[in-house]
């Protein structure tokens, strides 16, 4: 998929029954569901829900990883 990006599969957690990744606003951070592609190994691609350039966490906060 061309406009796909990929992030490290450690960034994505489960929120009930959707994926999200957590994306950094200024001081606060939020919860964004994301579509997620083809994993490879430690990537996945994300297929919608996110856009280039956004900065994310690299692994959920403590208290939502799953």
């Amino acid at each position: 998929v061309e406009s796909a990006l990929v992030v490290p599969t450690a960034a994505i957690s489960k929120d009930g029954d959707r994926h999200v990744v957590h994306v950094v606003k200024g001081d606060a951070v939020e919860k964004r569901a994301v579509r997620v592609g083809g994993r490879s190994g430690r990537h996945a691609q994300i297929v919608d829900g996110l856009e280039e350039g956004v900065e994310i966490l690299a692994k959920p906060p403590a208290k939502d990883a799953k």
